[in-house]
């Protein structure tokens, strides 16, 4: 009698393309560089000769009060009227200058200041609230000099300091500014404006932990006003990559200024960095409803909510971002990563492309659209683009990884070593660059380097099922019987759901007649997965050997339904029938096995078997 038609033993590997998503980017909110200039507000330190009448002085005093009060016309009046009655008096110059400053009539300002300086060339406060109108206006040459000036008239002022140091600040002259921050310190060392400037500048300096120092000391002598203190020393930690304390701060800062909308960004940056996804979507949506509407905050909340599989938002978030800003490359290639996660490979391509063309020297972009062409099965479009990843970026190891998923793909397994290869010397401890060179090698037949290279996957993760999978394949096909049942039981173990490995093993307990073993894999690859017609084949080819027949013809039929125009399937459950006794049955499956046979030795075999049958019924 003719024996079973089984499918042969079927190789399992598995090659997987990379994605490389973009994280946030750290576009912090700092402070403004400059120390502001004050408005006339406290009462000012006036010297006024003896000899001023009662009534100049009530006018002085009289301007001081307009002055504070915000009414610098009235204020200017009072001033002026000094000044007609004593022409040469050095104070209210200065005073009279401070209002116009104040109101922002700078020419008038200065006016009064250069009269005040003409009068006493010694006024250091003069040199100073000119220094601070010539700072304003970005004049920093001229600002240095009156800052100057002052120092040299009153050296031990640590006001005139700092206000030097700011000017050397906006200069991007971070030495000389340290210089003064740190002189301000010396001279008052309980002021925490001067610890704050101080630590900007060793902020700009890279010197990170001693920006952080300062600012901890700033915040110890003003705790309960020091909003920008906590943003800075925030700011400063995440450079140092501590981004727990980084967001503590921000936190702080939060408590102090529960409606600044920008320490909720920064906090919410960090949160991504610490993958609390929840807690980083939170903070945008906050600095967002408190005024924020910038396509970088969108794209950033729109990063948080895909890493939550919130999708549909995340789409909605990257195409606000896109509308606020066209030239936003990061928003076009995180909605190209949605759309392709969708498997909508003509949105995201197109998306990839227009990321591309805004920043055409980022290798992931090739990468992830030669992803998309390659799930459309458009391999010379991926190799393009895995080539083009490479020219941006020569150290890229992914891009060579993935142009060697391509060639293995194309069955053109030499190239693909290459490509392997160059990717493992770029990044010699990636477990999965070993584990597609192994295939490569298995496919061409090298079975001892492709158990090495599976080998050395396994040691940089011993926990890798699919490589131990692999590796089994390849002692199978030296026929090292031990090895091979040892690894696919090894796969088994960390990966208990993994039906390739079952039925690998499965069969390899086929071939030992092993067959209790070989249906309990089986019968476990058939729990895991109801679409295999080749296991339910082979299952009930065993159980038949068995002579288990009534078991054997559920897996039979199972087959046929499940591939019902393939020649075999109805020939293998006709000789069930047969076992059976049940010729009529048995006869009917041969017939329907002719209508699909293309072998015509197999057919003639099979209407001799017919008829032979045909003629028992008689």
């Amino acid at each position: 009698m003719p024996k079973f038609k089984l499918t042969p033993f079927v190789i399992v590997s598995v090659l997987v393309a990379l994605g490389i998503a973009i994280g946030p980017v750290l576009s912090l909110f700092d402070q403004s560089k400059s120390r502001p200039t004050e408005a006339p507000g406290g009462t000012p330190v006036v010297r006024i000769p003896p000899e001023t009448s009662k009534e100049t002085v009530n006018l002085i005093n009289r301007g001081n009060t307009f002055a504070r009060q915000g009414d610098y016309d009235q204020a200017i009046a009072e001033y002026s009227q000094i000044l007609a009655l004593l022409p040469k008096f050095v104070e209210v110059y200065r005073l009279r200058g401070r209002v116009y400053a104040a109101k922002g009539d700078t020419a008038h300002a200065i006016e009064d200041l250069n009269k005040a300086i003409s009068l006493n060339a010694a006024d250091a406060d003069s040199y100073q609230d000119r220094a601070n109108i010539y700072n304003t206006q970005r004049d920093y040459l001229k600002a240095l000099a009156d800052y100057s000036k002052a120092i040299e008239l009153k050296p031990g002022n640590a006001t005139l300091f700092n206000d030097r140091g700011g000017v050397y600040v906006n200069r991007n002259d971070y030495e000389k500014a340290l210089a003064d921050f740190s002189k301000a310190i010396d001279l008052a060392p309980n002021d925490p404006t001067a610890y704050f400037n101080r630590g900007f500048v060793l902020y700009n300096l890279n010197q990170y932990d001693k920006a952080v120092a300062s600012f901890t000391k700033a915040i110890e002598l003003k705790p309960d006003d020091s909003v920008q203190i906590y943003l800075n020393r925030g700011n400063a930690y995440v450079k140092m990559g501590d981004y727990n304390k980084a967001a503590n701060d921000y936190s702080k800062a939060i408590e102090l200024a529960p409606t600044n909308a920008r320490i909720y960004y920064n906090r919410g940056l960090m949160y991504e960095q610490l993958d609390n996804f929840q807690g980083a979507a939170a903070d945008f949506t906050k600095a967002i409803e408190l005024g924020i509407n910038t396509s970088a905050i969108y794209t950033a909340r729109g990063q948080a909510l895909a890493s939550q599989r919130n999708y549909d938002q995340a789409l909605t978030d990257f195409t606000i971002a896109i509308q606020l800003d066209s030239n936003n490359y990061e928003a076009y290639y995180n909605r190209g990563v949605i759309y392709s996660g969708r498997n909508d490979y003509d949105k995201a391509i197109a998306d990839y492309t227009q990321a591309i063309a805004l920043s055409p020297k980022t290798p992931g972009f090739y990468n992830n659209r030669g992803f998309a062409y390659f799930s459309k099965k458009d391999h010379d479009k991926a190799i393009a683009d895995f080539t083009a990843a490479i020219q941006v970026d020569p150290n890229n190891a992914e891009a060579y990884y993935n142009r060697g998923v391509v060639q293995s793909e194309r069955a053109n397994f030499s190239q693909a070593i290459i490509d392997y290869s160059k990717a493992i010397t770029l990044s010699p401890n990636t477990p999965g660059f070993y584990n597609n060179r192994g295939f490569a090698y298995f496919n061409i037949n090298d079975f001892d380097r492709a158990i090495a290279d599976y080998t050395q996957a396994a040691e940089l993760k011993p926990d890798y099922a699919l490589t131990y999978l692999n590796r089994g394949n390849a002692y199978a096909k030296k026929g090292d019987t031990e090895n091979t049942l040892s690894d696919y039981s090894k796969a088994i173990a960390l990966a208990p759901n993994e039906a390739n490995a079952y039925y690998n093993r499965g069969v390899t307990y086929y071939r030992l007649q092993r067959y209790d073993a070989a249906i309990a894999d089986l019968s476990k690859v058939l729990e895991l997965r109801q679409d295999l017609a080749d296991v339910y084949n082979l299952r009930g080819a065993i159980y038949a050997d068995q002579k288990l027949y009534d078991l054997a013809l559920p897996d039979f039929t199972a087959v046929i339904n499940l591939q019902p125009e393939q020649a075999r399937n109805y020939y293998n459950r006709g000789l069930i029938y047969y076992r059976l006794g049940k010729i009529p049955d048995a006869i009917t499956d041969f017939q329907h096995s002719l209508q699909f046979e293309k072998d015509p030795a197999q057919q003639k075999d099979t209407e001799a078997l017919i008829a032979e049958l045909s003629k028992q019924l008689k």
